[in-house]
């Protein structure tokens, strides 16, 4: 039995302090605040797997389908919640043959036209849980790419000549004045978009015996969830 376990997550830069959604379960994430590629310190990244791996198994599974519970501490933070594992365009379920292929081209495809990036769970979130088979629907690591088609032109600050803009670097050299130019806040955001929270989910498989049972076992985290019980 196939199930999806959906995330949204955010976490503070060690370098700037700000806090930045970090819609991947990847390694690194990118700041957009300081634009600085961040590896997740060791403490973090154990916190992600113990609350992706060890958390759902004994938590998240036993939270009824669709109801959205969330962890807040000072520097992370966490929704998530349980459902089938469908489509989130057409609904329809997802079938064991579609998400290999996906997994192996690094798209998952519906019959339905919609297309997502898809990849095999890494072998520490199995070793961890180990019903887990495919993340779906992450963004991008870090350092993406700037979102232009084209160069985008605008005038040296020092000579009034042209500069050709195309968001790989905050600042550009001009050619005829030597000046150096830095790209004002809005520019520079037209070409990098501040990322917002986007869900992401975990495919799990599951047989209905195992659910039942991962169910109906206690587990320590039963009494940590009731410190982050959301108010009513």
């Amino acid at each position: 039995m196939l199930l999806g376990i959906s995330y949204r997550s955010s976490t503070q830069c060690p370098e700037c302090a700000q806090q930045v959604p970090v819609n991947h379960a990847r390694a690194r994430f990118h700041c957009s605040h300081c634009h600085a590629t961040v590896d997740r310190m060791q403490n973090e990244r154990a916190w992600w797997l113990g609350f992706s791996g060890e958390f759902a198994t004994r938590y998240v599974l036993k939270r009824p389908e669709n109801d959205v519970g969330q962890i807040n501490t000072p520097k992370q933070h966490l929704e998530f919640f349980r459902g089938p594992a469908a489509c989130p365009s057409c609904q329809q379920p997802m079938q064991h043959e579609a998400l290999l292929a996906g997994a192996a081209a690094g798209t998952f495809r519906c019959a339905c036209g919609f297309a997502t990036p898809c990849r095999d769970a890494e072998p520490s979130l199995v070793q961890a849980f180990p019903y887990a088979r495919w993340l779906l629907a992450e963004g991008p690591e870090a350092g993406d790419a700037p979102n232009a088609a084209q160069p985008i032109l605008m005038a040296c600050m020092g000579c009034g000549a042209g500069l050709k803009v195309d968001g790989s670097s905050r600042t550009v050299d001009c050619i005829y004045c030597k000046a150096t130019n830095y790209l004002p806040d809005g520019l520079w955001l037209r070409l990098h978009p501040a990322p917002r929270l986007e869900w992401f989910f975990l495919v799990i498989d599951i047989d209905p015996a195992a659910l039942a049972a991962e169910q109906s076992r206690s587990s320590p985290f039963d009494d940590l969830m009731l410190k982050f019980k959301r108010p009513s």
